[in-house]
């Protein structure tokens, strides 16, 4: 599964990244897209309609999405020109996103199935870089 390289569409740009990548984030939407024990995947169902050359397309905007997958990849929240907290919030929800929504958003109450420890907060605005510590 590690191995699997999964293109994405993403509002007209072509992502490329690994299946773990895509599905490190438990009950996600992504995992729930990707991960082959998501009820999604066991019931048959496609996890979303692909563009001509074969990548699942996702209609959203790939500059929102650059910032997720990078989360996803590296667990950390990088300064993004053009993109400010609230984009990034509204995307982490849309994915369901738990950890990054914990991250930038001191009201957030984190959800998710994995104990974690917020070593510190993210703020966009003074370029503070969040990160956790997982205590499974």
């Amino acid at each position: 599964m590690a191995t699997d390289i999964v293109a994405l569409n993403v509002g007209g740009k072509v992502f490329k990244t690994t299946l773990s990548t895509l599905t490190s984030e438990p009950e996600s939407l992504l995992w729930t897209m990707f991960h082959p024990d998501s009820p999604m995947k066991a019931a048959g169902v496609e996890a979303a309609k692909k563009d001509e050359e074969g990548a699942y397309f996702i209609d959203r905007s790939p500059d929102t999405f650059a910032v997720i997958l990078e989360f996803l990849r590296t667990r950390k929240v990088y300064r993004w020109p053009g993109i400010d907290t609230e984009r990034i919030k509204d995307e982490a929800l849309y994915f369901g996103i738990e950890s990054l929504l914990a991250m930038i958003d001191d009201t957030y109450e984190y959800q998710g199935t994995r104990k974690q420890v917020l070593m510190f907060k993210f703020n966009y605005q003074q370029g503070w870089i969040g990160g956790y510590v997982s205590v499974d």
